[in-house]
């Protein structure tokens, strides 16, 4: 974090990587996609600085349906709020994954009690009129017609589709 911060004095907010584990540890090789271009930060990976502690309520103030993609309603915010983010794909936590992608990832059988996520119940919930009204921020989370969201299919939260994991490594700070 100390290096990622010398190096992008400027920025307001680190988002640092993290290593994909199913809840036994075993780890999932690679990293998504989304998170190597940084679409996707995970809410554990981020450093804040004063100058970004205004994003911070967002978590309370947006509506409670939200809460299952926070991770991407505080991505968005982010650069709608035109802060500097400067990340890095150097892990620094261990994030269970309690999502099927993470067992299909591994070619394990999918358990019953996985966290996937009903986009399609998420979209059906989706008031951007009342997520403005709450917090300030237009957002385009349910509003592209071309993306797997509106396909109503159920996924989990760490992306749109369950990650495609890229074999490429992770990079060093």
């Amino acid at each position: 974090i100390v290096k990622l911060r010398q190096r992008h004095p400027s920025a307001d907010v680190l988002a640092m990587g993290r290593v994909c584990a199913l809840p036994d540890g075993t780890q999932i090789p690679g990293i998504p996609e989304e998170d190597l271009e940084h679409r996707h930060v995970d809410t554990s990976c981020y450093v804040f600085y004063p100058s970004a502690f205004r994003v911070l309520p967002l978590w309370g103030l947006m509506p409670t349906y939200l809460g299952p993609v926070c991770d991407r309603f505080i991505r968005e915010s982010i650069t709608k709020l035109g802060l500097v983010l400067a990340g890095t794909h150097h892990p620094s936590v261990i994030f269970t994954a309690h999502y099927s992608w993470a067992y299909q990832a591994l070619k394990r059988p999918i358990p019953n009690d996985v966290h996937d996520i009903d986009w399609k119940k998420l979209q059906q919930a989706f008031d951007p009129d009342n997520i403005y009204e709450r917090t300030g921020i237009h957002t385009e989370l349910f509003t592209h017609s071309s993306n797997a969201y509106a396909a109503g299919s159920i996924y989990q939260g760490s992306s749109i589709s369950g990650p495609h994991i890229s074999k490429e490594t992770q990079t060093n700070p």
